[in-house]
């Protein structure tokens, strides 16, 4: 698969996935596009960005790692594990209460490691991803 072809792949995946829901992707597809829009979302606004959305850190951190990002994998876990609710709590008020009360200047570091994976990288592994 060329990186045009996985990128045509990711934007339709996204739209199955916001029509039938995440569990209508088959692990794979899941593990793809959860990589790769979490990405996005951390370099458009780092982890406080993230956590305004509700996706969950752990599946993020789980698909670098499937991916061979380990340093990734490892800054998103130490993340989630440093903020006190963990992944995104289902009550609203309650995340804006603890979304104001962490330091995410603290998650320098690990938005870094994050940036390090480049669009390409990613790319590339998504598509060996899916041919597998």
């Amino acid at each position: 698969m060329q990186a045009q072809e996985a990128r045509q792949v990711l934007y339709e995946l996204g739209r199955r996935a916001d029509r039938e829901g995440i569990g209508s992707l088959s692990p794979q597809e899941a593990t793809a596009l959860n990589a790769w829009s979490g990405h996005g979302v951390i370099g458009n606004g780092g982890f406080r960005y993230f956590y305004e959305g509700s996706r969950s850190l752990a599946e993020l951190a789980a698909a670098f790692r499937v991916l061979g990002f380990a340093q990734a994998a490892e800054a998103c876990e130490k993340v989630r594990n440093a903020v006190p609710i963990g992944d995104v709590p289902a009550d609203a008020g309650e995340r804006w209460v603890v979304l104001r009360s962490v330091d995410w200047n603290a998650f320098q570091e690990e938005e870094a490691a994050v940036f390090d994976v480049g669009w390409d990288q990613l790319l590339d592994a998504i598509a060996k991803l899916l041919t597998r």
